[in-house]
């Protein structure tokens, strides 16, 4: 069914530019939906006599669940982790307490269910560690193991946090270290890989400062920028790029992984500020695209090249590029315009001309191929990018 189907058509303009109070629709719809899913999962596990070990657990989180504030909530409901938590029951195919992914999600189920704030009200809190450290859905905390192992404790601590932001640097965290296939083309689809085990030296766990200066870029330059980042932008994780990875700088998203972003941080912090930039709108249209569909099911499966890729993509593909490389081209505007090009004003001229070349190339294709595969809103926002750079270029 088309997601569209019923709906009024959005105000892509609000999309495009950071916009308060659209950004907050789009991430309470998400919420709104996932908070579904978990009662409906909750309300699943209650109604199985083999699941009654958990019955008391699982019926104290809703409870509890009820006096959390709708704004942490929602945060709680956009994680990363918590999303990641949530899809590992669509694999469940024994509903035993003894079945491996059971036991896994059922052992961590009060450190994503459970706000810190609440814990008081939970005396028998069972906190599950993974690798040493318990991990929590909001990953402004970070929680580690102490004490003996018979008097065990929990050290509870804020995570290095972007300025004046909810947005965590964290690069411990095991559900967030994802594989990349070494074998596969660079920049190819299906790179990532959760079968492979990442060598030890690909996330970094300190070393913060460039991602520092990166995000003090943008929240000097656009405010309104920066504020959208912190609304879409649970955490950054660290990642050095793999070798023979030709995309600068290396960052990615994963969709299951909504409210990530990984950035290699070996970089001039404004390459930095304009990844950050870059995957938070990969992030933000991913929340459009739960609400709208943008491209018809009788769309042609065909894929096209584009400058800013080695591997061909498809239309809904193309669609995302020229979105979140205009926000870059929006930010470096800001930066020469302003007359400081965040302090490299050449680097900035030259990502200004390449990533400008590069949302004209994904206009290009959109215009001769995406006429009968978009939908009425992806093709507003299509048009709205287009009428955009303009202005920008």
């Amino acid at each position: 069914m088309d997601r569209s189907e019923g709906r009024e058509m959005p105000n892509v303009d609000r999309i495009i530019e950071p916009n308060e109070e659209a950004s907050a629709e789009l991430l309470v719809s998400f919420a709104e939906q996932r908070l579904a899913d978990w009662r409906q999962l909750c309300r699943g596990i209650l109604a199985l006599d083999t699941m009654a070990p958990f019955r008391q657990q699982v019926l104290r989180s809703l409870d509890i669940a009820g006096e959390e504030a709708p704004i942490g909530l929602i945060r709680r409901m956009t994680s990363p982790v918590f999303l990641h938590w949530l899809s590992l029951w669509s694999r469940v195919t024994r509903w035993d307490p003894t079945d491996p992914i059971i036991a896994s999600a059922m052992h961590e189920w009060d450190n994503v269910t459970i706000a810190p704030d609440l814990w008081p009200l939970v005396p028998d809190l069972r906190l599950g560690y993974r690798d040493a450290i318990a991990v929590l859905a909001d990953l402004r905390y970070q929680i580690a193991r102490s004490g003996e192992e018979e008097e065990e404790e929990a050290q509870v601590s804020s995570a290095c946090l972007l300025p004046g932001s909810r947005v965590a640097l964290r690069g411990d965290v095991p559900q967030l270290r994802i594989g990349l296939r070494a074998d596969a083309v660079p920049e190819r689809h299906g790179t990532v890989s959760w079968d492979v085990l990442e060598r030890d030296d690909a996330y970094d766990t300190t070393g913060f400062d460039v991602a520092q200066e990166a995000a003090s870029l943008v929240q000097s330059t656009w405010p309104a920028e920066y504020a959208d980042l912190e609304s879409f932008t649970h955490v950054i994780v660290p990642r050095r790029a793999p070798l023979g990875w030709r995309q600068r700088p290396f960052s990615f998203t994963v969709s299951s992984l909504q409210g990530a972003c990984w950035i290699n941080l070996d970089d001039t912090p404004l390459s930095v500020a304009c990844a950050m930039i870059h995957e938070k709108g990969h992030i933000k249209l991913r929340y459009l695209e739960q609400r709208f569909s943008l491209v018809n099911r009788n769309a042609t499966n065909e894929r096209f090249r584009v400058g800013w890729r080695t591997d061909a993509r498809p239309l809904i593909g193309i669609l995302e590029g020229v979105f979140v490389h205009l926000q870059i081209a929006m930010f470096l505007r800001k930066a020469l315009d302003q007359g400081h090009g965040c302090g490299h004003p050449k680097l900035a001229e030259e990502l200004m001309a390449g990533t400008t070349r590069d949302v004209k190339d994904g206009l290009d294709v959109l215009q001769c191929h995406g006429r009968q595969g978009l939908t009425g809103v992806g093709a507003a926002v299509a048009n709205a990018v287009a009428e955009r750079l303009q202005l920008v270029a």
